[in-house]
């Protein structure tokens, strides 16, 4: 067998399962998005005249900003960042500081300094084979478990996978993780899945 086909109700849990480099992983690859990528934010607001207020330090930089070659920078207007000389929404100009940076901070936290990741996982499904033919009740994965995706040579690092339909989702990543499985007819949600 090529690929697993996934198929039983959704049950939303953390399987044992693990899917490991030189056990049933047979191939994976990757596709980094970084047009979406920032992580060099100029916030700005309104000073009492109305005029473009700036922080003095005039951006704030993501943490991650040295794992990139450049910055990628946008401007992001904080309309409450208004400085109120009187009356009951009374701001300082320092108040305007504080929120400009609070809420570039809530960006960065966001994951805007993050790239979409896809990856696509092919792999044995060990619960369909004659080796594992008494342990397969342990190896079955249904859509919505949560599977350990080991492959340290390819990627340095443990992902943890849940397949949605035709779709994986992976955390820590940010955006996901996709894999094309051919799933049987009656698994699908809506359409034909498409061809892996």
């Amino acid at each position: 067998m090529r690929k697993s086909q996934l198929g039983g109700p959704s049950t939303d849990r953390i399987t044992e399962v693990q899917i490991r480099q030189g056990k049933n992983l047979l191939g994976i690859q990757y596709d980094v998005d970084l047009s979406d990528v920032v992580t060099r934010i100029m916030p700005t607001g309104a000073d009492r005249d109305g005029n473009v207020l700036y922080l003095p330090e005039l951006f704030l930089d993501s943490p991650l900003l040295s794992s990139y070659p450049h910055p990628k920078w946008i401007h992001m207007d904080v309309s409450d960042a208004k400085e109120v000389a009187s009356g009951s929404e009374a701001r300082t100009k320092d108040e305007c500081y504080t929120l400009l940076r609070e809420k570039a901070q809530e960006q960065f936290d966001a994951g805007c300094d993050l790239p979409n990741v896809s990856v696509s996982v092919d792999f044995l499904n060990c619960a369909k084979t004659e080796e594992y033919k008494e342990y397969g009740l342990l190896q079955n994965i249904f859509l919505g478990d949560a599977v350990r995706v080991v492959a340290p040579r390819i990627t340095g690092t443990t992902l943890i996978v849940k397949p949605t339909h035709n779709i994986w989702l992976a955390n820590p990543l940010p955006s996901g993780c996709a894999s094309r499985f051919p799933l049987p007819a009656n698994t699908a949600r809506a359409g034909n899945p498409p061809a892996a």
